[in-house]
């Protein structure tokens, strides 16, 4: 693989284009999850193979079929049990977000052909794969629509992928209200409970813009993100003064159907 040191050969290029598939099937079967060199060449297959090369051959990132990512995933059950393929999958989103959802960004390009990758991705996933992805895209994309609130400057380009990241978060809160299980739905509205309680100390009632933004996706949810969050946020109001800040409490209440009625 390429490195800053030694570029990868036009023969190795040409090589990994026409076979990526089988290039992440095979990374698939090795120790990904605690191995450091398979990380580092799953990384840099991902964002030199998947997402740059894609761009440039097919600017609107339509995952069909034959894409080498959906070829392999669909390959993978063959060769490895279920647990595995969802950990690969997640390897891959993790990896995808590390790389391209880092703010702030010059990478606008790669960033918009990631989101549109993830949109396309879902539309190929079952429900309740989809509503498993959100471990690994939740954080990311709130803090993304934070990232729109906050910056007032030089955003043009970056507010244009706002409804993208909408229809993202839209369509995996109707998964999660659909096909969550009790266990995994909590450890999803514990996620966004999270985010919340690491931006309020900064950014106070505008940490909620994001979680309001889509809340009606997934009513329950949003429930128990309220039920989990309620107690701490009063705690950290005592402790820093955002908890007692009415518009703090409103966006809270927000999240509570009882409280809207």
């Amino acid at each position: 693989m390429a490195s800053a040191k030694k570029p990868v050969s036009s023969a190795m290029d040409t090589c990994i284009r026409l076979h990526i598939a089988q290039f992440l099937t095979g990374l698939a079967q090795l120790d990904f999850m605690k191995d450091s060199y398979v990380q580092r060449k799953t990384k840099e297959i991902l964002e030199r193979f998947i997402i740059t090369s894609n761009q440039k051959s097919n600017p609107t990132c339509e995952l069909t079929t034959t894409h080498p990512f959906w070829v392999s995933l669909k390959a993978l059950p063959s060769v490895l049990p279920t647990p595995t393929i969802k950990e690969f999958r997640a390897v891959v989103l993790d990896t995808l977000c590390q790389s391209f959802m880092v703010f702030p960004t010059r990478r606008i390009t790669e960033l918009h052909t990631m989101l549109r990758f993830i949109e396309q991705l879902h539309r190929q996933s079952t429900g309740q794969e989809v509503a498993h992805d959100s471990k690994q895209l939740v954080n990311r994309l709130f803090l993304f629509l934070l990232v729109c609130e906050l910056e007032k400057q030089n955003m043009d380009t970056i507010r244009r992928l706002k409804p993208l990241v909408l229809r993202i978060l839209g369509n995996l809160f109707r998964q999660c209200e659909s096909h969550l299980d009790t266990t995994h739905r909590q450890r999803t509205a514990a996620l966004i409970k999270c985010f919340l309680l690491d931006q309020l100390p900064s950014h106070r009632h505008v940490a909620f813009t994001p979680v309001l933004a889509v809340r009606q996706y997934s009513p329950q949810l949003f429930k128990e993100v309220y039920d989990l969050a309620k107690d701490d946020i009063s705690a950290l109001g005592r402790r820093t003064g955002a908890g007692t800040d009415s518009r703090v409490i409103a966006a809270l209440n927000e999240l509570n159907p009882a409280q809207r009625t």
